[in-house]
């Protein structure tokens, strides 16, 4: 199946699933309040972080470790690559084990005590994070035989899992360990069926043990990519930050107000699908890589001010869907943290492309500059001009390297392309989806619009600027999805 099929496929599913996470987050707000509820979205950064420090870059050398075995027909190759990968995943279950120790007995996220629902918060984060590491490795294997109707079945029952474990925890219990007790379950069930579906290959045939000549490489990836793993550990310091200066309940109102488009970010399924397929099109050599570039990143680009930011412009209506409580501070977190998804989402793209073509290096320096602006930024912009400003400061890191990753794109990964014509297309669909925006955003505030009705606008409008990004030929469609535009794009 292809990557572009493929993340229709993931797509859907996601959609699916986007729907059922969003409903239950406005009951886990309800139920638990803006203070536990900071006490979650503190753990999920703090546990993205523990993840990234101890992974290093081993999820995506195993990736394209795998691809390059499949594509030289060395099935026994990938099932030691996948051995050895479990193997080490299970080494760093301590490591990872540790860091939550320490978070449980430094109480440094506030509202969670030492007793047993305390042990379970933590006991659940850690366990999701161990898992994530084995699960990498299978999806590895998924992704690079192209089982992406598979991935997206058993992704969507596995959120079904999660939501419904969720909910019946903390209902019961009115404790946050109740939501990372559903993640914990999901993860489990996912990697049973990844690990059947990976013996459907010829894989787990070989004994279960390191392989070091098989995992040679994928320990040269992480080697070179150690530094830009290393920079998560200042992930997310935006929200620590507004945890120390405006409160543990601060973070929560500012979580709630973001969580939308965080959401929908981590539905995209472009970081699941492309990985295999840029290792692919980058061992078919320059000119195939070239083409992948404009069959992707322009329609990233396009189809992420579609679904995230261009919505934006009715932030109060779409906020009031999910929250009992919306003020004039969170629609503007909403809108500037749409922006800042959409350029996040495109930023991710150009760091799979380096790690497709084995240069994770590549985007390190990208990086370290949104972390250390955030680390730069964030304290002042709370304390000045608090949610909104530290939300705003993300969006003006973001805007001020738009230029840098196309011109890093070209010397590093893709030197045939041509610069004028990427940045001419890339700006172009930047301002007329501003546009729109502006648009949906002065008929919103000019009349009073129901909430059913500022859905439909969002949809008309999202739906007006794809199409018209697909008949100014500035983005793509596959052939099987040129139904979804007029029929005189193709006469």
């Amino acid at each position: 199946m292809s990557a572009v099929k493929g993340t229709v496929y993931l797509g859907v599913s996601r959609g699916l699933a986007l729907i059922l996470n969003l409903w239950a987050f406005g009951r886990y707000v309800a139920w638990l309040g803006d203070e536990l509820w900071g006490a979650v979205a503190l753990l999920l950064v703090l546990s993205t972080i523990i993840s990234a420090v101890c992974d290093l870059g081993m999820g995506n050398g195993t990736i394209n470790a795998v691809v390059k075995a499949f594509h030289g027909g060395d099935v026994e190759r990938a099932d030691r690559v996948l051995s050895s990968h479990t193997i080490v995943s299970l080494m760093l279950t301590s490591t990872a084990s540790l860091f939550f120790v320490v978070l449980f007995f430094t109480k440094y996220i506030k509202g969670v005590g030492q007793d047993i629902h305390g042990v379970l918060f933590y006991f659940t984060a850690a366990a999701t994070v161990i898992q994530v590491f084995v699960l990498n490795g299978h999806n590895a294997v998924l992704v690079s035989k192209g089982e992406y109707g598979f991935i997206s079945v058993v992704s969507l029952i596995g959120v079904a899992i999660n939501t419904a474990v969720s909910l019946a925890v903390v209902y019961t219990t009115r404790h946050p360990w109740g939501f990372m007790a559903g993640n914990m379950v999901s993860s489990f069930f996912v990697i049973l069926c990844y690990e059947r579906k990976s013996r459907n290959y010829g894989l787990r045939r070989v004994p279960f043990r390191y392989y070091a000549e098989e995992f040679a490489p994928v320990k040269e990836f992480v080697r070179r990519s150690w530094l830009g793993n290393t920079a998560q550990i200042f992930s997310g310091l935006d929200k620590v930050t507004l945890k120390q200066v405006m409160g543990q309940g601060a973070l929560g109102v500012y979580d709630q107000a973001a969580k939308i488009p965080a959401t929908l970010n981590s539905t995209m399924p472009l970081a699941q699908v492309f990985p295999a397929e840029i290792a692919k099109s980058n061992l078919d050599g320059p000119e195939a890589l070239l083409k992948t570039y404009w069959k992707v990143m322009p329609t990233t680009l396009a189809l992420m001010m579609a679904v995230l930011f261009i919505p934006s412009a009715f932030g109060g209506q779409i906020l009031g869907l999910f929250l009992d409580k919306v003020t004039g501070p969170m629609v503007a977190v909403f809108v500037l943290a749409s922006l800042d998804a959409t350029f996040s989402v495109y930023g991710s793209m150009f760091a799979i492309f380096a790690n497709g073509v084995g240069k994770p290096n590549v985007a390190t320096p990208f990086i370290w500059y949104m972390l250390i602006g955030v680390a730069a930024l964030a304290y002042p912009s709370a304390l000045y001009f608090g949610l909104v400003g530290v939300a705003g400061s993300r969006v003006l890191l973001q805007v001020l390297q738009f230029y840098l990753i196309e011109r890093s794109l070209k010397r590093h990964v893709i030197p045939d392309l041509p610069m004028g014509r990427a940045l001419a297309r890339k700006g172009l669909i930047f301002c007329v989806g501003l546009l729109v925006w502006g648009a949906g955003y002065a008929i919103n505030s000019f009349a009073s619009i129901p909430v059913w009705a500022a859905l439909l606008l969002a949809t008309a409008l999202s739906y007006s600027f794809m199409v018209l990004m697909v008949c100014s030929r500035m983005i793509t469609l596959p052939a099987k999805l040129e139904f979804l535009v007029p029929k005189f794009r193709r006469a």
